[in-house]
C-alpha cells in the first residue's frame, strides 16, 4: 500500500512540475468482472466441494463498484487514481458461503487518441498499477467465519481500453472500458478482466 501511494504521489509531483494541470474531474464506475484465476483458491474450493459432495462450484464472474480522480496534463494525456471494491459470495452447502474481496487503489496513464472525426467521442488506452487486498473466507451458519488463507495485500498490473462521449455543453462525460488485470499473488498469479462504465464531471 505505501509504495502505491508514495509512487502516486511521485507521479503527481512529476505531473504539476513538469506538465500543466489543464483539467481536474471526479466520477464513479462500475463493472463485471469475468475470467478471474485465484490459482491455489480456486482449486482448493472446487476440491473441497467434490470431496464434500456439494453442487456449487467457484466460477469466475465479480461485481465491482468504484470512484476516481481525473487530472488532465497535455491535450492527449491523463492520470487516473481509482479506488475500486469487488466482491462475490457463492453459496455452498446447508448455509455455508465462501467469499472473496478485492479493494484495490490504482494510478492509471491514459492516452488519448485524437485522430476519430467526432469530437463526442474519444478513444484512449492506458497502463498503471495497483495494490489490491485479497480477503477469503468460508461463513458458516450462524455467521462465524473462517479465513482461507489469510487475507494478502498484494502489487497488480493493468493495462486497459475504451471509449469516452462527450456531450455537447455539458460537464458530465461517459465512459466504457475495458481492463485486464495481473496480480502478483503467491505461487499462481490471480488474473482477470472487467467490463465497466462510468461517469466524469469535469470542473471548470
Amino acid at each position: 500500500m505505501r509504495a502505491v501511494v508514495l509512487a502516486t504521489l511521485s507521479i503527481l509531483l512529476i505531473a504539476g512540475n513538469v506538465f500543466a494541470i489543464t483539467g481536474l474531474g471526479f466520477g464513479v464506475r462500475a463493472g463485471y468482472i469475468t475470467g478471474l484465476d485465484t490459482g491455489a483458491v480456486e482449486d482448493a474450493i472446487n476440491t473441497f466441494a467434490d470431496a464434500s459432495g456439494f453442487t456449487a462450484k467457484m466460477d469466475d464472474k465479480m461485481t465491482m463498484v468504484g470512484g476516481h480522480v481525473k487530472i488532465g496534463t497535455l491535450p492527449m494525456i491523463d492520470l487516473e487514481v481509482a479506488a475500486e471494491y469487488a466482491w462475490k459470495k457463492m453459496d455452498l452447502y446447508s448455509g455455508y458461503q465462501f467469499k472473496i474481496s478485492d479493494f484495490s487503489i490504482s494510478a492509471t496513464g491514459i492516452y488519448n487518441i485524437s485522430f476519430v472525426p467526432t469530437p463526442m467521442i474519444t478513444p484512449y488506452i492506458g497502463a498503471g498499477l495497483g495494490t489490491h487486498k485479497l480477503a477469503y473466507s468460508i461463513e458458516k451458519p450462524g455467521g462465524s467465519g473462517l479465513i482461507v488463507p489469510a487475507d494478502a495485500t498484494k502489487m497488480g498490473y493493468h493495462g486497459l481500453l475504451g471509449a469516452k462521449i462527450h456531450p455537447p455543453m455539458f460537464p458530465l462525460e461517459f465512459f466504457a472500458q475495458y481492463r485486464y488485470t495481473y496480480i502478483s499473488t503467491k505461487d499462481v498469479a490471480t488474473k482477470y478482466s472487467t467490463i465497466l462504465v462510468g461517469a466524469t464531471i469535469n470542473l471548470p
